[in-house]
């Protein structure tokens, strides 16, 4: 039935919005890494690398999520969800988890 899609429907489009939200915060700390105090060069360059394409990958997964979030919010909008009194569970059916290693440095 409608409401039972448009409840699935704005699940998806909840869980999606937080994975948009986790990869923008993960780009983001990626980004402001600072390696200037990286020795040698080749290992700075290596590092510089690495995070530029991991960045890369991380930014092409975000443009589907993206895209795939529209395409459920056009459906939500061409089923009239907004006019049902959908109740959305609060446990997402999609759940992520973003781990970065982070860097300890003794001196």
């Amino acid at each position: 039935d409608t409401a039972s899609e448009c409840n699935k429907l704005a699940s998806y489009i909840s869980a999606l919005s937080d994975i948009e939200t986790t990869l923008t915060t993960t780009i983001a700390t990626i980004n402001d890494i600072d390696l200037s105090s990286v020795t040698p060069d080749i290992l700075r360059t290596t590092i510089q690398t690495f995070l530029y394409e991991l960045v890369t990958s991380l930014t092409a997964i975000k443009t589907d999520t993206t895209t795939k979030k529209q395409t459920y919010q056009s459906s939500y909008d061409t089923k009239n969800c907004a006019s049902y009194t959908a109740t959305t569970t609060s446990s997402k059916q999609l759940t992520t988890t973003t781990t970065i290693a982070s860097t300890t440095t003794t001196t």
